[in-house]
C-alpha cells in the first residue's frame, strides 16, 4: 500500500486490515461504476470528488486527506490501463494524473515557473479544489488526459 509511508498511526493500528479491507472493496466497486460509463470530464471529476471524500471517511482516524484519497484512486485507474482491462476505454481521457514528489519534481523540471505550486505536499494536501485547479492545468498542457502525463513522465527514466 502506497500511502503508508505518508499516513500516520495506520501501520500500527490494530484494526489496518479490516480498515484497509474495506476501502480496498469500496474502491473496486466505485471504479467497477464507471465501466462501461459514457460519462464527460464534469461527471468523471464528481465521481472522483465523491470517491476522494468516501476514501477520507474510511480513513477518518487517520490524517488521511485529498491528497492521498487522490493518489490511491489514480493509481488504481492507472493500473486498470496498463493491465489493459476492459470497458474503461471511455474515461481514459478524463482520468487524473496521480500527484506525488516524483510527478511535481518532474513537472517542475520540464514547466519551471509555469507549473503551479501546491500549497503543501502532495500528501498534505486538504483541499480537493486546489487539487483539482491542477489537474485542470495539466489537461491544458496534455490534450489527450491528464493520465497521459503520468505515463509520458514515467516513460523517461
Amino acid at each position: 500500500m502506497d500511502f503508508c509511508r505518508t499516513l500516520r498511526g495506520f501501520a500500527s493500528h490494530q484494526h489496518k486490515s479490516e480498515i484497509y479491507d474495506e476501502a480496498k472493496k469500496f474502491l473496486k466497486k466505485r471504479i467497477e461504476k464507471v465501466k462501461y460509463a459514457n460519462i464527460g470530464q464534469n461527471d468523471f471529476d464528481h465521481w472522483h470528488e465523491l470517491n476522494c471524500r468516501d476514501l477520507i471517511q474510511i480513513f477518518q482516524n487517520f490524517q488521511f486527506n485529498v491528497g492521498h484519497a487522490q493518489k490511491w484512486i489514480n493509481m488504481s485507474m492507472k493500473y486498470v490501463f496498463i493491465m489493459g482491462l476492459q470497458g474503461f476505454e471511455q474515461v481514459y481521457r478524463h482520468c487524473h494524473c496521480p500527484i506525488d514528489n516524483i510527478i511535481l519534481g518532474k513537472l517542475g523540471e520540464k514547466y519551471g515557473s509555469k507549473c503551479p505550486k501546491l500549497s503543501s505536499v502532495w500528501s498534505k494536501l486538504q483541499d480537493y479544489d486546489e487539487y483539482l485547479s491542477f489537474q485542470e492545468w495539466l489537461r491544458s498542457e496534455y490534450k489527450d488526459s491528464a493520465l497521459q502525463v503520468d505515463l509520458e513522465l514515467w516513460e523517461r527514466d
